[in-house]
């Protein structure tokens, strides 16, 4: 069991089963489970089909705001515009005062703003489900202001970074923050943030115009940043490949997979989480195959692309994932044209980082070769060289001369310790015949 930061009303208590996992809230206060926070962690891992890092990262956003309310003694069914607009701000004033806070209010609104999108979220699905009184949260006569409720289970007219689409977004969280640092454009070589996936997956989901295209869309994105697939290696993985019979085969937290598009004709296989293919597994037997039946498409799961277009179901054209990702990379602040290969760039950084600080742990070879050439290889890179492109300034300089500074230095103290223990040595020996002289 584990205690959140900050207030200590509620414990949360993270249980996972296979790929899922569910956030008990405990009320150390009123000594019981808290079912409407509790029901709500599954209906996040179960139908939006978030990973168990982002559902318990929400709870813990959920946390905050349920404490809040309780520490002001207002139920949750009563609350209003006013309720959510002080807790907005006290949120941002408690960010800004953390030790670990950067001191940039932009980037305290971002990371206000995701917690509020949370919250309304919340709130929609407790009325929605009878768990809370009509007029909650609504467009008019409501104690919260919102669109969420009229949208949020069926199709919505307006996509991408249009003037429209941007209008839909304020009518259905009125009370985030404008300003982020999240849109800020100035990198040459885009390299994604983790909490810039967050904010992509969070928007596929909400502007998703069905429950097939949000997974299909937010599967895309973690193939590739969890794995670093090229864009065309995603599209040509087939049905097959992530079938319930494949995945038992596995040994272990990895399966190896073998994407039938590969650069230079490459035959290679990657690693690939089972907890990822597990999910992916879900998604063709909750989502693909249902709405295939129901449209009639002829699939033959033994060839079949696993990702095919929501109008006629036919194989996914490489340029089109590009297109559909790039939209809601401009919207999340991204340069134009940003899309699938920044994700690959993002999983060079991280596994960068990761081996250099494994290797650091365990005391073996941390020099800048090495490391790129064990990166290269899970990513498909058969020249070590070929990686540096895909690697932020930061990690190409200090990230990588920091491992070989620092086993030089600790080649430099064992040398002085060398020195010293002979120099003892000497001195000892020094003594020992001016005692024999005595």
């Amino acid at each position: 069991m584990s205690v959140s930061p900050g207030s200590l009303r509620l414990i949360l208590s993270a249980h996972a089963e296979m790929e899922q996992v569910a956030v008990v809230f405990y009320d150390l206060v009123a000594d019981q489970v808290v079912d409407d926070l509790t029901d709500y962690t599954i209906y996040m891992a179960d139908e939006e089909q978030l990973d168990a890092k982002t559902v318990t990262d929400h709870s813990y956003f959920l946390k905050r705001f349920y404490e809040y309310l309780q520490d002001h003694a207002i139920a949750v069914d009563r609350c209003t515009d006013v309720d959510l607009r002080n807790f907005r701000d006290a949120e941002k004033k408690a960010i800004l005062k953390s030790k670990t806070s950067k001191q940039n209010p932009r980037i305290a609104n971002g990371t206000v703003n995701a917690r509020l999108r949370r919250v309304y979220r919340w709130l929609t699905w407790l009325q929605q489900n009878g768990r809370t009184r009509e007029g909650l949260i609504g467009r008019k006569g409501c104690g919260v202001r919102s669109t969420l409720p009229e949208g949020s289970s069926t199709e919505r007219a307006h996509r991408g970074n249009s003037a429209a689409a941007r209008r839909q977004v304020r009518e259905e969280y009125p009370l985030l923050f404008r300003k982020t640092a999240i849109r800020s454009r100035h990198r040459r070589q885009f390299v994604p943030t983790e909490d810039f996936r967050f904010s992509l997956i969070e928007r596929l989901h909400e502007t998703a115009q069905s429950p097939y295209l949000a997974h299909r869309n937010a599967l895309i994105v973690d193939i590739a940043n969890t794995v670093g697939f090229r864009r065309e290696s995603i599209n040509s993985l087939r049905i097959a490949q992530f079938l319930d019979g494949q995945i038992d085969e596995a040994q272990g937290s990895f399966m190896y997979v073998t994407p039938d598009a590969q650069k230079f004709g490459y035959e290679e296989s990657f690693e690939f989480p089972v907890v990822l293919a597990q999910r992916i597994a879900h998604f063709i037997s909750n989502y693909l195959l249902p709405l295939a039946r129901a449209r009639g498409w002829k699939i033959d799961q033994r060839t079949s692309p696993l990702f095919l277009s929501y109008r006629d179901g036919r194989a996914m054209r490489d340029r089109s994932i590009t297109k559909l990702l790039s939209g809601h990379f401009r919207a999340l602040g991204a340069p134009a044209w940003t899309a699938t290969h920044s994700l690959r760039r993002k999983f060079a950084n991280d596994e960068m980082d990761s081996e250099t600080e494994y290797r650091i742990d365990k005391g073996i070879d941390t020099s800048s070769q090495s490391i790129a050439a064990t990166v290269s290889l899970r990513m498909g890179q058969r020249n070590p060289q070929s990686l540096e492109p895909y690697l932020a300034a930061k990690i190409t300089a200090p990230r990588l001369t920091a491992a070989e500074q620092l086993k030089a230095h600790t080649a430099a103290i064992e040398e002085e310790v060398f020195a010293l223990r002979e120099e003892l040595k000497r001195l000892r020996a020094l003594v020992g015949e001016s005692q024999a002289k005595r």
